[in-house]
């Protein structure tokens, strides 16, 4: 029902979670969706994910470049068909979230971006993954905003992972 069989690739996006510190820009996930339309059009999109929130930023990427195969999949599926669905897509980007250790337990390929975690700390299990994480000083938070409440209000930590850097991972990742 997802997967396009006609497409060379499907890729599946997770573009947000629950904890609102691991999630990129939606402006960013734009324009990687561009830069990959542009070196490969024969590509299928899924927007995988739960809630009104990751509903809306589906929709908006799908209204906002209609020329992508975007298909909306967020709270389309169980935690179960999802698993099902991430073993037929060649690639899944995800922020960390429980979507990357789903794809990580059929080895799907998959490229995580770590803010305010550390790869060591939370990465999917999976020899098929690549993690994104610069490293910042004050990474990681999330110790001080479980514990501490001690919100942080300069998230560089993901903004500085720029849509150029998992662009070049992907192609890497697929060798395209």
């Amino acid at each position: 029902m997802f997967i396009d069989s006609t497409k060379k690739y499907n890729i599946a996006i997770c573009a947000d979670g629950t904890v609102e510190l691991r999630n990129w820009k939606i402006q960013y996930w734009e324009k990687l969706i561009i830069q990959l339309i542009q070196l490969e059009q024969n590509i299928n999109f899924l927007i995988t994910g739960f809630g009104d929130k990751q509903y809306k930023k589906a929709l908006y990427l799908k209204n906002k470049i209609p020329n992508a195969n975007i298909k909306n999949c967020v709270n389309k599926t169980t935690l179960l068909e999802l698993k099902e669905l991430l073993k037929y897509v060649n690639l899944l980007i995800s922020v960390d979230t429980g979507t990357a250790h789903i794809a990580g337990t059929n080895f799907t390929p998959t490229i995580t971006l770590h803010g305010m975690t550390l790869p060591e700390q939370s990465m999917p299990i999976n020899h098929n993954s690549k993690q994104i994480c610069l490293y910042k000083k004050c990474a990681p938070c999330n110790h001080k905003i479980l514990y501490f409440n001690n919100i942080c209000k300069n998230n560089i930590c993901l903004e500085d992972i720029t849509p150029n850097l998992v662009f070049d991972t992907i192609k890497q990742l697929l060798g395209i």
